[in-house]
């Protein structure tokens, strides 16, 4: 009977309501596990990728600041070494003597004094003290590398306690020889460890981040925090170090695990390292992935879990997205600047003509520069002296090129441009002679620019040749570009009439000057 059926069909739909419900129920379980856990393992990899990205991002700017420090202080005992080949500084006093020697970079915050040793170790010249204070360093691991090697170059040292301030230094130093090669002595000065470690302090802000650096035989020279170096328990990690260029392992070292990134510095013989604690990294992801656990077992927090969760993902973004904008301006600059000599670069100085030419101001000129004989200059002192002029060629456009509106570039090479926004024509003309001049009076040595190539060339020194023109002198409807064809026709005038000269084109002749 059909009423009979209904009572027995009943708990039978029921069981298998109820079945429906527990699957459903282990459905959505199952998956919710499967979310959480896939979320768990995301928020591992992001805080792992941070951490990668904070230790490489931390790398690259103590390794750029300790390369630029260490190749500033070096090309300070570089200076010494060469004017200490200067056979009229015999003839000077001590006072002048000393001022010629030695730049500022001696006497800056965290560098020790330098000092100019002879043959026996004995100092005679000390940067600051006209008298030298009594000092023998013939015992010093330095002074012998010098004495047995004349190729060695700039010389770092291990960390040794300086007999005349008593703090712990880094040695720095380079080679003296005589005429015919043998050894003279040494010019040695000091880089404080208290310096770089206030560098790595300052640099590293996140904490527990740990910054080591090393010689090239895997010495430990700084550390900081100030805990207990790498010891001999960790020789496979340093091994790994000072064997490769750069990398990235998660080791132990001083009894902390880390996530080690390394690089050596520039192309000295220095490996720098940061370590980024393991316990940091899990302390970012651990909680909240416990959190989610939580959450999931009494379900009735999942929508509030995995809010809280985007609201945190939507953060980070706002905040990624934030620094993807301050290096996308940084990145826009750094575009339109030169790497070498800090100018602005030809792509900014295109950019500079077209607005100078549209604008039409009356007062615009623009000279074009170019080093003279310099590839023969590089062939004799090679390209590290060779980017020494064009640093110096750039330093003397940046501090006469200081008003407003004018601009310096490198265009490119031993190719530079001005661009003058408010002259006259003999206003440009006694300019162009400054910048010659100014170039002219360093008096950098150049062995292949000889004398009697024009009555402008200053023989045996670095020079310029100048080509100038005045917006005034274009016709109506020329372009940037003709502009320019008039200033480096000028220049290729100069050039061809002796070099070491300022040529204005249209002008009959070069601008008379004094030899520099």
């Amino acid at each position: 009977m059909p009423r009979d059926a209904t009572p027995r069909d009943h708990p039978h739909r029921l069981k298998q309501l109820a079945r429906v419900l527990i699957g459903l129920s282990a459905a959505v379980t199952v998956a919710l596990c499967a979310l959480a856990t896939g979320l768990i393992l995301n928020m591992r990899d992001h805080a792992w990728s941070h951490a990668r990205r904070t230790s490489e991002s931390l790398l690259r700017s103590v390794e750029r600041t300790l390369d630029r420090d260490i190749e500033l202080y070096g090309l300070s005992l570089q200076a010494v070494t060469e004017g200490l080949r200067n056979p009229d500084l015999e003839a000077l006093s001590p006072e002048i003597r000393q001022l010629v020697l030695f730049d500022r970079a001696a006497s800056g915050n965290g560098f020790g004094a330098m000092l100019v040793l002879d043959e026996r170790g004995q100092a005679y010249i000390d940067s600051q003290s006209v008298v030298p204070r009594r000092l023998n360093a013939s015992d010093r691991a330095y002074f012998q590398v010098h004495a047995r090697s004349p190729d060695v170059g700039l010389y770092i040292g291990r960390p040794l306690t300086s007999a005349m301030s008593g703090k712990v230094v880094i040695p720095l130093s380079r080679r003296l020889a005589y005429a015919d090669d043998t050894f003279a002595g040494a010019v040695v000065g000091a880089i404080e460890v208290e310096y770089f470690e206030s560098t790595f302090a300052r640099l590293a802000v996140d904490p527990g981040l740990a910054i080591t650096l090393l010689l090239d035989d895997g010495t430990p020279l700084v550390r900081v925090p100030a805990a207990p170096t790498l010891d001999r328990t960790d020789a496979a990690l340093i091994a790994r170090i000072v064997g490769e260029e750069a990398g990235q392992v998660t080791a132990v070292a001083g009894g902390t695990t880390y996530l080690q990134t390394y690089m050596r510095v520039g192309r000295r013989p220095l490996r720098i390292s940061v370590g980024y604690p393991v316990a940091a990294i899990d302390a970012v992801w651990r909680p909240k992935a416990w959190l989610m656990s939580l959450t999931v077992l009494v379900m009735c927090a999942g929508v509030a879990g995995l809010t809280l969760w985007l609201r945190r993902e939507l953060e980070r973004r706002r905040e990624a997205e934030t620094a993807a904008l301050a290096a996308s301006r940084e990145l826009a600059r750094l575009a339109e600047t030169d790497g070498l000599t800090g100018l602005p670069n030809r792509r900014r100085f295109d950019a500079a003509m077209a607005s100078a030419q549209q604008n039409r101001h009356p007062g615009a000129a623009l000279l074009l520069l170019d080093a003279d004989q310099f590839k023969r200059y590089n062939d004799i002192y090679g390209h590290l002296a060779g980017d020494h002029v064009l640093k110096t060629i750039g330093r003397v456009l940046q501090r006469l090129a200081a008003r407003t509106g004018d601009l310096a570039c490198r265009i490119g090479g031993e190719e530079f441009a001005v661009i003058l926004k408010d002259t006259d024509e003999a206003g440009m003309a006694a300019y162009a002679e400054r910048i010659r001049r100014a170039i002219a009076g360093k008096a950098i040595p150049h062995a292949g620019q000889g004398t009697g190539q024009g009555t402008g060339q200053a023989g045996g020194v670095v020079t310029v040749s100048i080509g100038a023109m005045h917006v005034g002198r274009l016709p109506a409807g020329a372009t940037a570009d003709d502009w320019f064809a008039a200033a480096d026709a000028a220049l290729y005038e100069a050039k061809r009439q002796g070099r070491n000269q300022v040529r204005v084109a249209g002008a009959p002749e070069a601008l008379p000057h004094r030899a520099a």
